[in-house]
């Protein structure tokens, strides 16, 4: 009995290994086959130097695409979109010397424009696409290695991410045109359009700011600190500060102008000044106008970078926009809340993993999901704060409710389009823009329940 478990376990074992062994063999079969049939190989070769189509021409050095002839850098990001493209394309025949010859070549390669050209540190590959065969998604292709020359067809056989019936899909061109649209991109397109370093926003430790729409200030990142100071109550946010870098590092201008005489540019609307932690600075400034075309164009060092509107809020900078513009509402207070119409209640809040409201009051109820409304609301943070002198704040227009809580007292008020609620123990107010959507009950009868 133990002779035939033991051989039985054995021959387990063995099935098991023999499993793996041929699910390894299969695996290793398919990343050959991967590598054999891979027509773009960038790593062949060697060490690329330069790419070349009909419309583009890059070249590189010490790991850098530059466009050809020039200092401007091509934006990796773009240049990797177009690489894995071609990435994807696979060998799916050698054509024999007699199918493509001098004699009807033409007819396989119609346009002599459709080519890359790869200059590799050991050899040149050139690569021509031609005409796409009717019968499923392959295409002709010519390659020339040096001075040898093959003709092949060849496919992209990621599946097709479109809805149609099995038959099309086969025949698709999506992908044949996805490679001809990269054959059609220019030098415009991998340009890096991006404004700012990576390697200067990282070192940055200081930030002054100046522009037509709000008074001056001064940023400083290492010590988390600003000038003019923020009121005693409001701290800065780290997380905002290192925000806008991250905002500066992604802007992108539309165009890029190297050439251009002082006298072009006008309407200054804003200055920013970084400056890194060996006090070296950048300097930055902004116009409503070059060569008499209103628009958005920033001058940094020797450029002019041409910008969209919607970026322009990043140098028209408020010192409120670092600002951690929340109330700082305890969790767990006794608190007394007033309506206007005097009706009054005595609470306890309890704000931990479940919040809770409680009331003594035998005659009176709190309504927890409506007074949950105020609470959370109050927790959000304002559009804006402004100091106030008031030491009792009533307010212009409606008076909605007063809440004392254990170190701070508040009141909130209704204007038209914002609820201004009045920190009364710091005078603060703290202003949030609503328009007509009030995200709470004014209705006292709706929060306090007799």
């Amino acid at each position: 009995m133990n002779k035939n478990l033991t051989l039985l376990l054995v021959c387990i074992g063995l099935a098991i290994m023999a499993y793996f062994v041929e699910e390894r063999g299969e695996i290793d079969r398919r990343a050959r086959k991967e590598k054999e049939t891979r027509i773009f190989d960038m790593q062949k070769y060697g060490e690329l130097k330069s790419f070349e189509t009909n419309k583009a021409h890059l070249t590189f050095k010490q790991q850098q695409a530059f466009i050809n002839g020039t200092i401007q850098k091509v934006d990796n990001r773009k240049m990797k979109l177009a690489f894995d493209v071609l990435a994807k394309i696979r060998l799916v025949r050698i054509l024999e010397n007699n199918e493509v010859n001098s004699e009807n070549r033409k007819f396989f390669f119609p346009s002599e424009d459709d080519f890359m050209m790869f200059q590799f540190s050991l050899r040149k590959v050139k690569y021509l696409v031609g005409k796409k065969l009717a019968t499923d998604r392959s295409f002709y292709m010519e390659i020339t290695k040096d001075n040898q020359v093959s003709h092949v067809i060849a496919h992209n056989p990621s599946a097709v991410k479109i809805l149609m019936n099995k038959n099309k899909a086969a025949q698709n061109d999506v992908h044949y045109r996805e490679l001809k649209s990269v054959l059609n991109l220019s030098n415009d397109f991998f340009q890096d359009m991006h404004v700012f370093k990576k390697e200067v926003l990282a070192n940055t430790a200081e930030i002054y700011f100046q522009n037509k729409r709000n008074r001056s200030f001064r940023l400083n990142l290492i010590a988390g600190a600003i000038l003019p100071k923020t009121p005693e109550n409001i701290k800065l946010s780290k997380k905002k500060m290192f925000d806008y870098l991250e905002n500066l590092a992604k802007l992108e201008a539309n165009n890029i102008y190297d050439t251009f005489h002082p006298s072009e540019y006008y309407n200054e609307l804003a200055q920013i000044v970084l400056k890194d932690k060996n006090s070296k600075e950048w300097s930055m400034k902004l116009f409503g106008e070059y060569k008499e075309v209103k628009g958005y164009y920033l001058l940094l060092g020797e450029r002019i970078y041409s910008l969209d509107k919607k970026n322009i809020n990043l140098f028209m900078a408020n010192s409120q926009d670092f600002w951690d513009k929340r109330l700082k509402i305890p969790r767990n207070s006794e608190a007394k809340l007033t309506f206007e119409n005097k009706n009054t209640i005595n609470i306890k809040i309890k704000d931990q993993k479940k919040f809770e409201v409680l009331t003594k009051n035998k005659h009176k109820r709190i309504n927890h999901a409506e007074f949950q409304k105020i609470y959370n609301f109050l927790k959000t943070e304002a559009d804006f704060v402004s100091e106030s002198e008031k030491d009792n704040y009533k307010g212009e227009s409606r008076s909605i409710l007063d809440l004392d809580l254990e170190n701070l007292s508040i009141n909130i008020t209704k204007t038209k389009g914002e609820i201004i609620v009045h920190d009364k123990s710091n005078k603060l107010e703290y202003h949030y823009i609503v328009g007509d959507n009030v995200p709470f009950s004014m209705n006292a009868d709706e929060v306090i329940i007799k």
